[in-house]
């Protein structure tokens, strides 16, 4: 089974947190943190700040790993497995918190508990939302 690279971000602005709602395959229409594919030749901190970039015009900066999501891509034994590292990332100083999808996002949004909970995460986005709340609040400290 080929193992391909990937990140998410997980970026907070105050008690929301930025979603993406996916526009092509794997998962089109699922919602979802900002992230994607690591290019070639391209590092995991590079590859998150371009994704959240390209995905919802936001600058940031990545805080920390934390930690990494293995999620098949299909049901096929020869499908690939993503690799996901999750990061947590800040709005650059000074920058727009203003959202815009782009790339291969249909929508953008920042989003609240209640506005979260109407999404339909999965299990793995929920983990990965509440482990950088945990950071963040232990980088707060």
């Amino acid at each position: 089974m080929p193992t391909r690279l990937a990140v998410g971000a997980v970026v907070l602005k105050g008690d929301a947190v930025l979603l993406i709602q996916r526009g092509r395959p794997p998962f089109a229409g699922t919602w979802s943190l900002p992230g994607g594919k690591v290019e070639p030749g391209e590092s995991l901190v590079d590859a998150v700040v371009r994704e959240v970039r390209e995905e919802t015009a936001l600058v940031v900066t990545v805080e920390r790993l934390l930690g990494v999501v293995t999620l098949p891509r299909g049901p096929h034994p020869n499908s690939a497995v993503y690799e996901i590292h999750e990061f947590l990332c800040v709005l650059d100083a000074g920058a727009s918190s203003v959202v815009r999808a782009g790339d291969d996002a249909r929508d953008a949004r920042w989003c609240d508990d209640r506005d979260a909970s109407e999404l339909s995460l999965t299990p793995d986005v929920l983990r990965v939302i509440a482990s950088g709340r945990a950071a963040a609040s232990v980088t707060k400290a």
